[in-house]
């Protein structure tokens, strides 16, 4: 497979496409993202960014009535959770012409509910990633599941089944090679298993063996505490793992030592934009936050004016939002010992907040980012943007999967297939 024609159901913002164009070259493959499928605007704003393209935000003259009835032919999201039906603002208009014009390059089909077993064939994809939505899987949420016919958000796992399907009736010959997925652990659990096992005999019924396993992003380098169920499905697969099935066995010899938290942390204060970035990841000291501070994982455990630290070994798993119990941790953030009572040192822009009344902050989402494994520089390319929030950030790195352990099992299965 020298060629990977990519189509990523439910892309998030792109974390599978990142992955494998990291390790592009160490195996020699190319890499072409022919079909994507995700509603949130932001998001796919965000996967532009991320991914190196450079997003243009002006139509084409004569092209508005075009672009107004691309928008109005496709189910946009300005949140995530629901259709936009409401006016778009000025803002999400530009960042809807940059999807518009990246359109050109890539088959980006919104809702998945729109996606057609013509449109895997007509793309000559092979491999499909589909990490699905988790809400109704995961300990957070209502656990509703993922039952065929349930009608719930994680259900939409057996859209991929209808394409599947059509792709086999159209021209079996023409079914994707490879297939992952990505989900919270709790997939694998008692209460899920009878779904799940459903769904692993449907793809062993289009002649897919599934290689599945929890994976800690501890196991890959990363030092977040994040567990998640992953499954590798091979078309007519002749690989032979003497270890056996379990992904964590196959991916045993790319395991290594994790990073020192520190490494991902951005607490040298003296850098403007990083001081800029913890006052703002930094809330207001009110009692519900002073509460989450003292119930939540300290993760710098000492602070003085030698910049003398010591870090905690792992953070907590990166969330939606850090604004909130259980977050991933928190941080001392006492701005007087950092700049020993010397306040004169703080740049002038910044001064108009209280500093001194500041105490602990959230990771910043450029952390958040970092700890799912992303490039600092790529990173950079969304927060400098002017369509950046620190919330949306929040959750998209939250929602990602981390890179590290994708390129891990992208590698392994790549170099036998």
């Amino acid at each position: 497979m020298k060629e990977i024609r990519l189509f990523e159901a439910f892309a998030g913002i792109g974390s599978q496409y990142t992955a494998l164009n990291n390790i592009k070259n160490k195996l020699n493959i190319n890499v072409e993202s022919r079909i994507i499928s995700e509603w949130d605007i932001y998001s796919i704003h965000s996967y532009i960014l991320l991914n190196g393209y450079n997003p243009i935000y002006k139509i084409e003259r004569g092209r508005e009535e075009e672009f107004w009835k691309w928008v109005d032919e496709n189910d946009f999201s300005r949140n995530g959770k629901d259709i936009n039906f409401l006016k778009w603002r000025s803002d999400e208009v530009e960042i809807l012409k940059s999807i518009f014009n990246f359109n050109k390059n890539n088959k980006i089909l919104t809702n998945i509910f729109k996606v057609k077993g013509s449109d895997v064939i007509e793309e000559k994809i092979n491999f499909l990633t589909y990490s699905f939505p988790c809400q109704d899987l995961s300990t957070a949420g209502k656990g509703l599941g993922f039952k065929k016919g349930g009608n719930t958000r994680s259900g939409l796992l057996w859209e991929i089944e209808r394409i599947l399907e059509e792709v086999d009736i159209l021209d079996k010959e023409k079914l994707p090679k490879m297939l992952v997925m990505e989900n919270v652990s709790n997939l694998f659990s008692k209460k899920y298993k009878s779904e799940y096992i459903e769904w692993k005999k449907i793809l062993k019924s289009k002649g897919y063996t599934t290689y599945d396993g929890i994976l800690d992003a501890r196991d890959f380098g990363i030092p977040q505490s994040r567990r998640r169920a992953f499954a590798v499905s091979i078309l007519n697969s002749k690989i032979n793992f003497e270890e056996g099935f379990d992904l964590n066995k196959i991916l045993f010899n790319s395991k290594n030592k994790t990073n020192p938290l520190g490494f991902y942390l951005r607490y040298k204060y003296e850098n403007e934009k990083y001081l800029k970035e913890s006052l703002s990841a930094s809330p207001r000291k009110t009692f519900s936050r002073e509460r989450m501070f003292n119930t939540s994982e300290k993760i710098l455990l000492t602070y003085n004016n030698k910049n003398e630290t010591s870090f905690i070994k792992s953070c907590r798993t990166i969330t939606t939002r850090q604004d909130r119990w259980n977050n991933a941790g928190m941080l001392h953030f006492n701005i007087g010992k950092i700049f020993n009572g010397n306040f004169e040192k703080i740049p002038k822009n910044i001064s108009n907040e209280k500093v001194e009344n500041i105490e602990y902050r959230f990771i910043t989402p450029r952390e958040s980012m970092l700890l799912m494994g992303y490039k600092e520089r790529n990173i950079e390319k969304i927060i400098s943007n002017k369509h950046y929030n620190k919330f949306k950030l929040w959750h998209q790195a939250g929602n990602s999967i981390v890179i590290p352990v994708l390129e891990n099992i992208f590698k392994e299965f790549l170099k036998k297939i």
